[in-house]
């Protein structure tokens, strides 16, 4: 499985997902950062794509997945920094009702 990058906007269920992979044995799962070796919140200490994808790839070292939830990065980019580093990108959106029928 190796390292991947799950990013959502809407209710898309990135905690939950988070929740869900901490519990699992050889995973270490940061959210709601932009530094992945630091964790922390969105905005305090960010680092460039490139750099977090690093710091995921330095932390496979020691981990057999490393999975970044909810980390908001442009998805263009994101994605084109995970291919070229063997890291899979999911992305996910909800529509968030505007009325119920």
């Amino acid at each position: 499985m190796g390292s991947f990058i799950i990013d959502g906007v809407g209710f898309s269920a990135t905690r939950s997902m988070t929740s869900i992979l901490r519990d699992l044995p050889n995973f270490y799962v940061t959210y709601g950062s932009r530094n992945f070796k630091e964790g922390g919140m969105i905005g305090a200490d960010n680092l460039s794509v490139a750099d977090f994808v690093s710091q995921m790839l330095e932390a496979e070292k020691a981990h057999e997945h490393c999975v970044a939830s909810h980390c908001i990065f442009n998805p263009v980019t994101t994605k084109q920094e995970a291919m070229k580093n063997n890291v899979t990108f999911m992305g996910y959106a909800e529509r968030i009702p505007t009325s119920r029928h």
